[in-house]
């Protein structure tokens, strides 16, 4: 379902944000959470297959927040599940994120159209404003960059060129560190997905209580509009497949 000019932007008009999950409590002696379950059935928001999609959130006695995202379907269908979360390691809303340094440890990234869609190319970010892999303040470069016309970054980065089928590897790979200056805080994002959606917060207004360049999102991820780049790693989920993508977020003074 199209709900973003000519594109399905999270999922459609009514994604998997915007419906209700079970949820359930665990806790292992490493770690405490929730569990929640939803099931999509077939033809919703126009997309194949009966999708029981599972989501984990658990937060472990070594201060990391684990996000686990596994699902299954009945007929192939396209997946690609992520976090959304907005992070101002300042813990001041009312000050922007310009002096967080970050450091992307992605040495490619996914050039856009118009529409804020993968051209299908994957380009090297060395010599451009969307190099971090050596630890950069993001507001040196954030007022050149069009973040979907508004200055700003949205934009998939990439691990590797050379990735598994699907996108998805095995065990995790480190691929950002965050420092706010003042505080002290960093965050470490671990994840086995081959991407990651590094967006600035550049639509945030009042319907948001927070202006523009307040927050940011690292949304690990395969690659946007992977269904249609038969160059970018597989997304369609098939019957017997398990989608898995997991996600570490470390925290240290």
């Amino acid at each position: 379902m199209t709900n973003n000019g000519p594109n399905s932007l999270h999922g459609g008009t009514v994604g998997f944000d915007k419906v209700l999950w079970d949820a359930e409590l665990f806790c292992t002696p490493s770690a405490s959470g929730v569990s929640f379950t939803y099931t999509s059935k077939d033809g919703e928001e126009g997309f194949p297959g009966t999708v029981l999609a599972k989501a984990d959130y658990s937060l472990t006695a070594d201060n990391e927040v684990r996000m686990a995202f596994t699902a299954t379907t009945d007929a192939p269908t396209p997946i690609n599940l992520c976090n959304h979360t907005y992070w101002n390691l300042s813990g001041d809303l009312r000050s922007n994120i310009h002096d967080h340094v970050m450091q992307l440890m992605m040495p490619y990234y996914t050039p856009v159209d118009p529409t804020s869609i993968p051209t299908g190319e994957i380009a090297p970010v060395a010599g451009t404003h969307f190099d971090f892999t050596s630890p950069t303040r993001i507001g040196d470069r954030i007022m050149g960059v069009d973040g979907g016309g508004k200055p700003g970054y949205d934009h998939n980065y990439v691990r590797s060129k050379d990735l598994p089928p699907g996108g998805f590897s095995q065990g995790l790979f480190p691929i950002a560190r965050v420092t706010e200056p003042k505080s002290g805080r960093t965050m470490v994002v671990e994840t086995n997905a081959p991407g990651v959606q590094f967006y600035t917060g550049n639509w945030l207004g009042p319907e948001n209580k927070a202006d523009a360049h307040r927050a940011f999102c690292l949304e690990t991820q395969n690659f946007p509009d992977a269904v249609n780049k038969p160059n970018f790693p597989d997304p369609i989920l098939r019957p017997g497949q398990i989608y898995s993508h997991i996600t570490l977020h470390k925290f240290l003074w």
